[in-house]
């Protein structure tokens, strides 16, 4: 099911930027620079509203966390979960996971989260799949 289009939600988006990668390619080698806490580095892909990833960022704040979600109105929610905590441990991407290598560099992040990201349900869609 889709989500509905938020409300105001160029302006949400605006209000919680400073969890935003506006850019997210020019950190590419560089994603621990922007991180206070020099832990290891974890990357969400599908993220969705940002359940699992705010809970575990406000549980490990030595770990650095990168959450990737192609979903505008559900990436808000998740943005404004990490600016209600106040976590400065995570930034948020807002883009598709078959940017991941223009993204990262090969080896740069520790652990990789791929819980339910745009699962494409019927067999003649396997192909585009991110785990196919």
């Amino acid at each position: 099911m889709r989500m509905r289009r938020k409300k105001n939600r160029d302006v949400r988006f605006a209000n919680c930027i400073d969890w935003v990668a506006v850019h997210p390619e020019e950190h590419k080698g560089a994603w621990r620079e922007r991180f206070a806490a020099e832990g290891p580095l974890h990357l969400e892909i599908g993220c969705g509203k940002g359940g699992f990833i705010t809970k575990l960022a406000a549980r490990n704040p030595q770990t650095s966390y990168v959450a990737m979600e192609k979903c505008t109105d559900a990436l808000i929610l998740a943005l404004e979960k990490a600016k209600e905590q106040n976590l400065q441990n995570i930034v948020f991407i807002n883009g598709d996971a078959e940017n991941l290598l223009d993204i990262f560099d090969p080896g740069e992040v520790d652990r990789i989260y791929l819980n339910f990201s745009d699962p494409w349900k019927k067999s003649k869609q396997a192909k585009r799949r991110l785990t196919h």
